[in-house]
């Protein structure tokens, strides 16, 4: 389920449709139960995801492989509370 305030759908693109999308393509990820992006400012994105994966090592890249994409694809600097 994704959920997103307006604010979020305005930030740098970061549609919540193309942020899922972005999320799900990550290396073993086979779902996503949790998807939320609001705007905590004019100018600033937090995001909080559950990903679900096939395999059990290789978090800790995982997160950061998505905080760095979601940063530099979407703008969105709060994303440190993906949960795997």
């Amino acid at each position: 389920t994704a959920r997103a305030g307006r604010s979020a759908r305005r930030s740098r693109g970061s549609a919540p449709a193309a942020v899922h999308e972005l999320l799900l393509s990550l290396d073993a990820v086979v779902e996503m139960d949790v998807l939320h992006i609001w705007g905590m400012s004019t100018t600033t994105v937090a995001l909080t995801a559950h990903l679900v994966r096939c395999q059990s090592d290789g978090e800790d890249a995982l997160i950061a492989s998505a905080c760095r994409q979601l940063r530099d694809r979407f703008g969105i600097a709060h994303s440190s509370a993906i949960a795997v």
